[in-house]
């Protein structure tokens, strides 16, 4: 693991994609079928903290290039993904990096954006007279962004009044009952960490720090691995652990019911969707070989519920869905969904409840299946999230 805390200067993002060079996995594609399209959608790599809790000694200066960036260690990751997605579609994009074949798309960060431009070094190292510089073996490929407040495509803290009206109704007691369980370890935390008042809420920023200062070889507070009961598991964990379990519990409350999943992440699936439809129906349609969103955790674990993936797991850094669209011997498409959880890892494929036991999913029923998920424009997302007199870009792909 990359040691943020010991590394002496910044490597920029620029120089990282350059000198990360690793080996890929060969992924096989079944023979008997034909990939025409693909979405790929995943997690930036492994970031500095996104903040801190009020005690901790290790403030912002103690990170290379502050809170929220890449790291070094996070480029290599999407960087070695991008190789895979090379070896993975082979078959599907030209040798060269082709403008017409692929549209990326990334939400307006910079660990996300950076970690887009690390993953497409790996995925389009330059050839021939692509080659600008023969020292540098990196060659600039567009991507596309819009501002965060007008990114209800990718980014789940894009305003919607009608997702926070449903959210507080739907998970009010649940969280309520949560921090009811675990009043003691609660009450215990607040003073040691300098909150206010310490509630489930809070879980994920604690552990976000904890842990990344852990893997970074940072001295840990004694009470971050103090044994504690814990009441869901009904075992002893250490605290960091804890912290953990209740940071997931919550992230997967933000979207785990339809109508949650439906408003934060319904336009992405439309958009999904349509897009497969046009390159089924429009010989002439661009981008004509992949569309590639880096995104976030919640990007992934909202798309996935409202996909209604089965089962559904955290995502790790630089995890990665690819959405994969072909047609079988008889021209008949059909869609199948992998999973790849995170760097150095084989993807898997994923199951879909509504397309029966086997992994592929036959198009007609895709598209029937996501219907009620779906959001097909900027009209109905600002129908559907109750928005008023905010302008939105129409555009989404081009």
């Amino acid at each position: 693991m990359f040691t943020t805390f010991t590394l002496r200067r910044w490597i920029t993002c620029y120089a990282v994609l350059i000198c990360c060079l690793i080996k890929a996995q060969t992924v096989k594609i079944d023979n008997t079928s034909e990939l025409i399209f693909t979405h790929v959608i995943y997690r930036h790599g492994h970031r500095n903290p996104l903040g801190t809790y009020p005690n901790d000694p290790y403030k912002e200066d103690a990170w290379i290039n502050g809170y929220r960036q890449l790291t070094p260690y996070g480029c290599q990751q999407l960087h070695e993904l991008g190789q895979y997605l090379r070896k993975r579609y082979q078959n599907l994009l030209s040798n060269n990096y082709t403008a017409s074949e692929i549209y990326v798309r990334s939400t307006d960060t910079d660990r996300t954006l950076c970690s887009a431009s690390c993953n497409l070094a790996g995925l389009f190292p330059p050839h021939g007279k692509q080659i600008w510089n023969p020292s540098v073996l990196w060659q600039p490929i567009p991507i596309h962004t819009v501002k965060g407040k007008e990114d209800y495509l990718l980014k789940r803290s894009a305003p919607c009044p009608k997702y926070d009206e449903v959210f507080k109704k739907q998970t009010k007691k649940v969280i309520k009952q949560i921090n009811t369980l675990y009043t003691g370890l609660f009450e215990y935390l607040t003073p040691l960490t300098g909150y206010k008042h310490f509630s489930i809420e809070k879980t994920a920023q604690l552990h976000n720090s904890l842990s990344l200062e852990k893997q970074a070889g940072m001295k840990l507070p004694v009470w971050a691995d103090e044994i504690w009961p814990d009441p869901l598991s009904g075992t002893m964990k250490p605290i960091i652990d804890i912290l953990e379990n209740l940071k997931q519990t919550h992230k997967m409350l933000l979207f785990n019911s339809p109508e949650k999943a439906r408003l934060k992440f319904g336009f992405l699936v439309g958009t999904i969707v349509e897009a497969m439809r046009d390159k089924l129906n429009k010989p002439s349609f661009k981008p004509s070989k992949m569309i590639m969103y880096s995104a976030h955790e919640g990007t992934l674990l909202g798309l996935i519920h409202a996909l209604s993936i089965s089962p559904i797991e955290y995502p790790p850094f630089a995890a990665c869905y690819m959405i994969e669209l072909y047609k079988d011997v008889n021209e008949i498409p059909f869609v199948e969904i992998h999973y790849r959880n995170g760097s150095n890892s084989e993807a898997k494929p994923v199951h879909m409840p509504a397309c029966g036991n086997g992994y592929r999913c036959p198009w007609e029923i895709f598209q029937k299946v996501l219907e009620p998920n779906s959001i097909n424009s900027i009209e109905e997302v600002q129908q559907a999230c109750k928005i008023r007199n905010i302008s939105l870009p129409n555009s989404v792909i081009r």
